[in-house]
């Protein structure tokens, strides 16, 4: 039986092979801190902002709700994340990160950046014009 040929057309399949390859890099540099990359998503996005609602951190971070209460439930467990009820609005649960969480994302920063252009980097991809395709206004 002949294998199925991909279609040249669609990027979708290589795409997500590509996302794969650049978080297993980048997983490698994060289980020294016994952190997920999912863990990482939500440090990251959050060190620039402060007090963020958590439907604004799904967004952000593009993590689904079940799987984000249990990343920041393991990060606020770490001491890493608060979390808190808007004293305004009871259903909406906000969170932050700690000091020591802003630490260990600062400390760990350069080195899944370096991690994250390695990774694209042996597939031959340009990160810097890699970003700016994709972090284009019309991109988002």
């Amino acid at each position: 039986m002949a294998a199925t040929q991909q279609n040249p057309l669609n990027l979708l399949l290589p795409l997500a092979r590509l996302t794969q390859h650049v978080e297993a890099a980048i997983a490698q540099v994060l289980a020294e801190s016994d952190l997920k990359v999912e863990d990482w998503r939500v440090l990251d996005d959050l060190a620039g902002r402060r007090t963020v609602p958590m439907t604004d951190l799904a967004k952000a971070t593009m993590i689904t709700g079940p799987t984000l209460t249990r990343t920041v439930d393991r990060l606020v467990s770490r001491g890493l994340m608060y979390r808190t009820t808007d004293l305004h609005d009871r259903r909406r649960v906000l969170v932050s990160l700690t000091r020591r969480g802003r630490n260990l994302r600062g400390r760990l920063a350069i080195a899944v950046a370096e991690a994250e252009r390695a990774a694209f980097e042996s597939r031959g991809l340009d990160v810097d014009q890699l970003r700016e395709l994709v972090c284009a206004p019309s991109a988002q």
